[in-house]
This record gives structure tokens, sequence and C-alpha cells, in this order.
């Protein structure tokens, strides 16, 4: 199981960060024929309800943490691209905690993913003395760029990976949240779109903003990180991981891994980057986080 460091007796904050699509428009459910369900999920396929607004998809970036008080600071992104989204398009500042980039690409790139790092230190800032960020990641290629590593350590945030192919089960976004958000998303844009399936610039926009107070910021994640083991003692992990015989806390060698070990938690065809990884030369010890 993966365990955040603390140093210099400061308060651990692990924060999980990743990337769903969001489409233009509303799917809506075909019946439940038992041939046509997901073999990994058993829910059934989905079609949408105006083809020709799915190719307008955005990337929501959505962070959650087990502190409640932090989680009212973090800020969530929306990326778009330029061609399908207008600048008069984009809302004024709001309390949504929405941050909405338009860019040549809706996807997360090494840039944008600087950038976005930068906005949670700036968010974090006043509290950075008495705190430690923990920024909790996959192994997409944007997230294990030597840039953004190099923009981790000048921002005084550690970056700690979840091991490819085990996001499913071990990241809290994947486990409790990314099917609860796109479900409440999917009724917000059924009762705005009209008879046709089309869904207005600024209504799928105030729906996003709506559910980035309500479903972001108006909940407590403390127990998706539960789930996962990531924090106390690891007893109300899910059935899957207990299954998988992971039922007690492991303790981990707070020593440099060798490159080799890290090569099997790495996705297969890329190299580790391994003095990007190792920057921070302080001595670590595991904490217990309640």
């Amino acid at each position: 199981m993966c365990q955040a460091a603390r140093a210099d007796n400061k308060q651990v904050c692990v924060i999980n960060l990743d990337e769903t699509a969001v489409y233009r428009c509303a799917m809506k459910a075909k019946g439940y024929v038992a041939k046509g369900r997901c073999e990994r999920t058993g829910r059934p396929p989905a079609r949408f309800s105006n083809k020709s607004l799915k190719r307008g998809t955005a990337t929501h970036v959505s962070l959650i943490t087990h502190m409640t008080d932090i989680q009212a600071l973090l800020p969530q992104f929306v990326l778009l691209n330029r061609r399908t989204f207008k600048a008069s398009d984009m809302p004024d500042a709001n309390t949504s905690g929405l941050e909405f980039c338009r860019g040549e690409t809706a996807w997360n790139t090494a840039s944008k993913m600087t950038m976005i790092l930068e906005h949670i230190a700036s968010k974090l800032e006043s509290r950075l003395d008495e705190m430690q960020p923990v920024i909790l990641l996959d192994c997409a290629p944007c997230h294990v760029n030597h840039k953004v590593m190099a923009a981790a350590r000048r921002l005084q945030l550690w970056l700690l990976f979840v091991p490819a192919r085990l996001t499913h089960i071990l990241q809290p976004l994947d486990v409790a949240a990314f099917y609860s958000f796109k479900t409440e998303l999917n009724a917000l844009f059924l009762a705005n779109q009209d008879s046709t399936g089309t869904l207005l610039t600024t209504d799928w926009i105030r729906c996003l903003c709506n559910l980035g107070k309500t479903f972001w910021r108006g909940r407590a994640w403390k127990s998706a990180f539960h789930s996962v083991g990531l924090l106390g003692d690891q007893s109300s992990m899910t059935e899957e991981l207990q299954c998988l015989g992971l039922s007690r806390q492991i303790v981990v060698p707070t020593i440099i891994p060798k490159e080799d070990d890290l090569q099997e938690i790495w996705p297969g065809r890329k190299v580790v980057p391994f003095k990007s990884l190792f920057w921070l030369p302080a001595k670590l010890h595991i904490p217990h986080i309640d």
C-alpha cells in the first residue's frame, strides 16, 4: 500500500488528481440487455442523445482530499479546445471552484499539468508551513513528465504514483467519485437539453459549475481514501482489495527503491525518470494518518 511520508512534523495532506472526459450532451442508457453489459462494470451501454455534440469533448481535471477544510480550497479544472469553445463562452469569475482553460486541445499535457500544480500551490500557499501536500497521480504520460516533476519540486509538492493498471482499485477518484459525478452531471444535462438533445454551451457550463459547488466542494471524501488503504489502519478497505490479501498495513522501508523495482509499477514501455523522481533529500518515515 502507498503511504505518504512526513517531514519536519508537518501534517500530511493527500490530494488525488485525475482526469475524466466530459461530453457536451447527455447520454441515455439502452435497455438492460445482458449481452450488452460492460464486462468490467456490469453496466449497460450508453448512447448519446445528440451524436453531433459528442465531438465537443472536454477534460475535467478533478481533485479530492481527505481534509474537508482543504477540499474547500482546491480548484477543479475544465480543459477545452479553442475550436469548439469561444472566449465569449467562458464564464465570469464564480464561486464554483472551476477553472476553465482553453487551448489547442482539450487533452491534458505536461505544460497544462505544470499550470495546474501552480494553481494548487497558490491556493495552499498559506498552509504550506504546517502542511505537506502529497499529490496522488496515476502514471499517465502528462503526469510522469520530467517538467511536471521539476515544477512539483519548485512548488514544494510531493508526488505519489499509483502503479500502472491498478488505478481502478487504488485511486479514490476512480473508486468513489467519477461514476457518481458523471451520473449526476448526465441528469443535469438531460434536464437542460431541448427536445433534439441539444445543450447550449452556456447551459453546459452552468451544469458543470453547479456540480463544482455541490459535488466536489460539497462532499467529504475521507472515506474514499480509507477504502483504498491510504488512511488509517486499512481496516475499511474495499472487498476487492481485501480479496487480494491486502487486509493489513504493510510496512515499506523508506529507502530509495531500485530502478528495476520501480519498473515493475511503471507503464511497460516507459522509462522510469529516476533522477526526476527522487529530488527530496529529507529523511522520511511513514506516518499514521487517521
